[in-house]
């Protein structure tokens, strides 16, 4: 009860990660919790991701009860985590049968069931599965406020130019809710890594060049926010999908701290490119090595190491993090694990 979740796994750290993420836990403030202190949503998904890690190759999984304490919202959305990490995962990964029992006779909308038996007779039922609607439009400041507490940055984005949101509607609700938002603003006028993407464009010998074709051609994807009832509906790639149909200007550019786990920006068309660690993380990187350690260490470690506990507080310094808090080696940990990518998108008219 007092191991922090990702613990509870038997792959590796980085596996673990990526499983969390599958199964809409991509939260790095969730992953040194324990699971009591998850809600009943989350706790279901870890339940699901601890299945999965444990059942050996064509194994059967047997779920009593499934989504039985959820809100039906949250129920559909973790019905479209097992859709996607069963049905879609490659024949050679040998993914296993899930054989699930429900009190509440929505199931079947929402699993994609090879077999669908009723409890009542043992009679066997048509396929019942019904997708949902989900719509993307313009949207408004106040729908970024609604979601944004759900994103792990605190601070708002500058200089916000457009919005853009998606509204789900599903058997279970009266009308639409608000399901996502996506956030656009200006972007940085430096950043070492766009050089790659467009090698020149914006690094000529006159800053002022620069500085006028940033704002006049490059627009940054600030903010992805899905409501937590409503992941693993693929909503964040549509988001981004939809707004590189009709940018605002040729050039588009985002960062992702959880890239290399849930890779949505990828799967909607962008290019990515992974971005070297920062120096103050390069430091902290060189002293755990010097001790022999790894970032995944830090999960388990009681800072009892002075030299350590200096340099945790000197890279918290560099980040505006309490050096003080008592989860920073957590927190170290998964910066550490989660490498930034950058992401970038143009147009015809700006390849040309």
């Amino acid at each position: 009860p007092t191991k922090p979740i990702v613990n509870l796994f038997t792959t590796p750290l980085t596996q673990t990660l990526q499983l969390l993420s599958q199964v809409g836990l991509a939260q790095p403030n969730l992953w040194s919790l324990p699971a009591h202190a998850l809600s009943t949503g989350e706790q279901s998904r870890l339940r699901l991701a601890r299945l999965l890690d444990a059942a050996k190759p064509n194994a059967t999984i047997l779920i009593d009860e499934l989504a039985t304490p959820l809100d039906r919202l949250t129920a559909r959305s973790l019905g479209a985590s097992i859709n996607k990490l069963i049905k879609h995962s490659p024949p050679s990964l040998n993914p296993p049968n899930i054989i699930a029992a429900a009190a509440h006779e929505d199931l079947p909308t929402y699993l994609k069931t090879d077999l669908l038996i009723s409890a009542d007779d043992l009679s066997i039922l048509p396929n019942q599965y019904t997708p949902e609607t989900i719509t993307y439009e313009p949207g408004t400041i106040d729908d970024y406020h609604t979601l944004k507490h759900h994103h792990y940055l605190g601070a708002d984005p500058a200089s916000i130019v457009r919005i853009d949101r998606a509204m789900r509607t599903c058997p279970i609700t009266k009308s639409p809710i608000l399901a996502g938002v996506l956030v656009v603003a200006y972007p940085t006028l430096n950043a070492s890594w766009r050089d790659r993407a467009w090698p020149g464009r914006y690094s000529t010998s006159n800053k002022s060049t620069n500085a006028k074709r940033v704002n006049s051609e490059l627009r940054r994807l600030a903010r992805i926010i899905i409501d937590p009832r409503s992941r693993s509906l693929s909503i964040a790639s549509t988001l981004v999908r939809n707004y590189l149909a009709n940018p605002l200007t040729p050039a588009t550019e985002a960062l992702a701290a959880m890239g290399n786990f849930n890779p949505f920006f990828k799967a909607a068309g962008m290019t990515e490119y992974p971005i070297p660690h920062a120096p103050y993380d390069l430091r902290l990187l060189d002293c755990l090595h010097h001790l022999n350690m790894s970032p995944s260490d830090l999960i388990n470690t009681n800072q009892s190491n002075p030299l350590l506990e200096r340099e945790l507080k000197t890279w918290a310094r560099t980040k505006n993090i309490n050096p003080n808090h008592n989860s920073l080696p957590h927190y170290a940990a998964f910066k550490l694990l989660t490498q930034p990518r950058a992401y970038t998108h143009a147009t015809q008219e700006q390849r040309a």
